[in-house]
């Protein structure tokens, strides 16, 4: 998955879990601390979000990274998925390593 893919995943799971809990993109923004402008940017991909500030996304709609990104092939349905032994999982970013060759990012 290349950079854009990721980008362009990121954005389309945040808009679609916003819409289905019915919140503005100003109550998003004003909750996790950024101006509106920001949070609009990364929504529609055109800013990259830090780690640090998707764990702050996550965490306001509720969801763990892993559920996160695993969400693509069910947003379509009106209900989100609560997987309660993801609920639990604590996201670690000061042990998170990430490779980009791995990833197959350049």
């Amino acid at each position: 998955m290349n950079a854009m893919t990721v980008i362009n995943k990121i954005a389309s799971n945040m808009k679609a879990i916003r819409t289905n809990k019915k919140l503005s993109q100003k109550e998003v923004a004003q909750n996790i601390g950024i101006p509106q402008t920001e949070y609009s940017n990364i929504e529609n991909g055109t800013t990259e979000p830090t780690l640090s500030m998707l764990e702050k996304i996550t965490e306001y709609f509720g969801v763990s990274i892993i559920e996160f990104f695993e969400m693509a092939n069910t947003l379509e349905s009106k209900e989100l998925p609560t997987i309660p032994s993801f609920n639990a999982l604590q996201f670690n970013t000061k042990n998170f390593k990430f490779n980009r060759e791995e990833a197959n990012l350049r």
